[in-house]
């Protein structure tokens, strides 16, 4: 800081308290809005997810068993 140091820091305490008790608080009824706009847009994206995941277990499903399919097709390849 300066050579004030002392100075600065009671000042910069002095403005930390006055910011800390004059801090502005959205009214209750914003923030039950919020909240519950917040909880159902939750809900709307788990509704989005659950056909994503069904289809990636399909893919994986599907390569599992192609892999599969390839791999003893190899092995018959090499054996006989």
């Amino acid at each position: 800081m300066t050579r004030n140091e002392p100075e600065d820091r009671e000042l910069l305490d002095e403005l930390a308290g006055r910011l800390q008790a004059e801090r502005p608080l959205p009214a209750p009824g914003f923030r039950g809005e919020l909240g519950r706009m917040l909880a159902s847009e939750s809900a709307t994206a788990q509704r989005r997810r659950q056909p994503a995941l069904a289809r990636l277990r399909v893919l994986i499903g599907v390569h599992a068993t192609s892999g599969t399919g390839l791999l003893a097709l190899a092995f018959l390849g090499v054996v006989g």
